[in-house]
């Protein structure tokens, strides 16, 4: 009886070792997942396709949210009323970095896209508005800058700046991005027309 007693128990040490094991194994698997799981991640964030996931993107193949804004010259401006052309929706702040640098690029489109119509949304001060439209209104008749509210980022899904919306002129929002070139925004507003 001791001698089945100690065959048993030798049986259960080699089984809790076997489970120690594999466990252990398991692990190492379940590590080594997580972080290519953690690489994965950050390869797709630094690959700027962050706005694939943003709430923003929710609203692609949606209609336009219609909306009133003030814009620089003190009129009420209804997005409605400019949706009858492929247009492009840029949300954004002059204190903003990445905004900063997009600027010229989207200046550079803007002058060789008149027919374009750019709305910029910011969620600057009226006066910081009228400053940065002062060096544009006779170069740019295509850009309406709005003094935005947190209501209207927030409709659009809007998180981080830049974000652009992309307009058919069946008012049919067919791309979200934050793009920062011009070649970007030419790539944008592709299926707008």
């Amino acid at each position: 009886m001791n001698e089945k007693a100690n065959n048993r128990a030798e049986i259960l040490s080699y089984l809790i070792i076997s489970l120690l094991v594999i466990q252990s194994f398991l692990i190492i698997l379940l590590l080594r997942s997580l972080s290519d799981l953690k690489l994965q991640i950050n390869q797709f964030l630094l690959s700027g396709k962050i706005s694939e996931i943003s709430p923003a993107s929710t609203l692609v193949g949606h209609s336009y949210i219609d909306f009133e804004l003030p814009d620089t010259n003190g009129d009420v401006f209804r997005l409605s009323e400019q949706i009858r052309q492929p247009s492009l929706l840029v949300f954004s702040n002059h204190e903003c970095q990445a905004c900063q640098n997009m600027y010229p690029e989207l200046l550079s489109y803007a002058k060789n896209h008149p027919e374009m119509v750019i709305i910029i949304i910011t969620s600057n001060t009226m006066e910081q508005n009228i400053e940065f439209m002062s060096a544009l209104t006779n170069d740019y008749p295509n850009i309406h800058t709005l003094l935005g509210s947190q209501k209207i980022f927030d409709l659009y899904g809007v998180n981080a700046t830049p974000t652009f919306f992309a307009i058919n002129s069946d008012g049919i929002i067919v791309d979200s991005a934050s793009v920062m070139t011009e070649k970007e925004i030419v790539d944008h507003m592709k299926g707008t027309s």
